[in-house]
């Protein structure tokens, strides 16, 4: 303990007078009191939380900044690109119904969701928006896909004896009736991802055939 000018005695700090520095006032150390440590985290939080919200401002105004600079559609230009979406989408469609390989699929489909007891009515574009005439979709798909699955059996029939011909036709039957289940999006791309491993696989057996020849 030291001393003040009226001979009271005063707590003494911890270090030399050379580690506080030749102007620390000694005096305003000793009275200040303890540090309110509550008080000097608080202001650290909102120090901290305010440079965050400023660099969530500074991405949100170089993302408006970058798209600003991006050209948009005039409303001629979305009509056509608008009208060159519907044209794909509807040739894609037809590619895919086209190949008898389609209808099985479709009736595959169809009977995995039956034998979960599932929503069949799900297979249909119009399924979650509503038919606007308050038909049931899963009736409407049950009994297309019913038709197509006995066309299938019929035509397998004909194949085994030999007659191509009217398999093809009852081909060409179940193609039609697969339009009229207006199958979603969702399915249409399952399908295409499905001829795309199916392809891979041709390819891969007809590398195999060719190096063993």
């Amino acid at each position: 303990m030291s001393r003040d000018d009226e001979g009271q005695e005063r707590p003494r700090l911890g270090g030399s007078d050379a580690e506080l520095g030749a102007e620390t006032d000694r005096e305003a150390v000793i009275d200040s009191g303890p540090i309110d440590r509550v008080r000097v985290r608080r202001e650290r939080l909102n120090t901290e939380g305010e440079s965050e919200r400023s660099g969530e401002r500074g991405s949100l105004v170089s993302y408006f900044r970058d798209i600003a600079e991006i050209p948009t559609l005039a409303k001629e230009q979305e009509v056509l690109l608008a009208k060159e979406i519907e044209a794909a989408t509807l040739e894609f469609r037809e590619g895919i119904l086209r190949l008898p390989w389609a209808a099985a699929e479709a009736v595959r489909i169809w009977q995995g969701l039956r034998s979960e007891n599932r929503a069949t009515g799900k297979m249909c574009e119009s399924f979650g928006s509503g038919s606007p005439e308050g038909e049931d979709l899963g009736a409407r798909i049950d009994l297309v896909l019913g038709k197509i699955e006995a066309l299938l059996v019929k035509r397998d029939k004909l194949l085994e004896a030999g007659d191509r011909d009217a398999a093809q036709k009852l081909e060409v039957r179940a193609a039609r009736l697969l339009k009229e289940a207006d199958l979603s999006m969702q399915i249409m791309g399952r399908m295409r991802r499905q001829l795309g491993q199916l392809r891979r696989r041709a390819r891969g057996h007809l590398r195999a055939i060719s190096e063993q020849q």
